[in-house]
């Protein structure tokens, strides 16, 4: 993946991730660790998503501050409203959600949450403002291409 500048806020270990993933008692998909390991977020130079309408504008850094950048921020202020086993990896320019299942079942599958579609209660159950984008972060990363702008 090319970002326009890798490790923004400084890297991470595994041991970070270790720590991140006890503590939110998850298990991350082994492509998505890779990720964080090699670029701890940023803002992909190709962001446009290969047949939908949708850019990725940043995906989020094992970070505590600045909170519009941080992992840690989306999972606190996305909780309840996103299906309880996804978890946010990234956003759009419009403040809508790229979010990765962490259920075994479909674990590692990326889907846009729309957040002008959000259930007024109940969001962790609502799924019809989620679109399947790929099967897995790595996928995710090959559908990204230049914007047509």
């Amino acid at each position: 993946m090319q970002l326009e500048n890798s490790n923004p806020f400084g890297p991470v270990n595994p041991a970070d991730i270790a720590e991140f993933e006890e503590t939110n008692e998850i298990t991350l998909p082994s492509d998505y660790k890779d990720f964080l390991l090699q670029h701890n977020g940023g803002r992909p130079l190709y962001s446009k998503v290969a047949g939908t309408d949708v850019e990725v504008k940043w995906l989020y850094s094992m970070i505590e501050e600045p909170a519009w950048a941080s992992l840690f921020n989306a999972l606190d202020v996305y909780e309840g409203r996103i299906p309880s086993w996804y978890m946010p990896i990234g956003t759009d320019s419009g403040g809508n959600l790229y979010i990765m299942s962490l259920y075994k079942k479909n674990k590692g599958v990326i889907a846009f949450w729309r957040h002008e579609e959000e259930a007024e209660e109940n969001g962790s159950d609502y799924f019809e403002n989620l679109t399947h984008i790929a099967d897995s972060f790595t996928e995710f990363v090959h559908l990204l291409q230049p914007n047509e702008s």
